[in-house]
């Protein structure tokens, strides 16, 4: 099941993808098609808060491992601003050990997901993510 088809959703859905990885990236941008009106790539942390805070997004996928602003002080710094703090965050990474996932959830994530990825479920995810995200913008 996908989200709402474009022309009954609330509002466009924007997503932006923040991974050092460039395939990956494209992987996930790719996997976004149809599920997604925009998507918006950075290849580190500062490039990614650079973009939160000059446009809006319905979601941001975040990996943990990236050069100069990792993802957790990422997550720390979208929760911190008030244009931000209600985005949902899907962590997406292969550090998948327990201390990793415990330390993005007390950051603010909103999920989590390890790489490799299962790109059907990661597809079921993301339209889930979509849907909780317009309902909440309805209330």
């Amino acid at each position: 099941m996908q989200v709402l088809p474009r022309d009954l959703r609330l509002k466009p859905v924007r997503v932006l993808v923040a991974d050092d990885d460039a395939v990956f990236r494209s992987l996930v941008c790719s996997n976004l098609e149809g599920r997604a009106d925009v998507v918006c790539e950075a290849e580190d942390g500062q490039r990614a808060w650079e973009l939160l805070l000059c446009e809006t997004f319905e979601l941001a996928l975040i990996d943990l491992s990236m050069p100069g602003i990792d993802g957790y002080a990422l997550i720390r710094c979208i929760r911190s601003h008030p244009r931000t703090r209600r985005l949902p965050i899907v962590v997406i990474t292969a550090t998948a050990d327990p201390v990793a996932v415990k330390r993005a959830l007390e950051a603010g994530a909103t999920s989590f997901l390890a790489k490799p990825i299962n790109w059907n479920l990661f597809g079921h995810h993301i339209d889930y993510m979509v849907r909780v995200e317009q309902s909440n913008t309805v209330e």
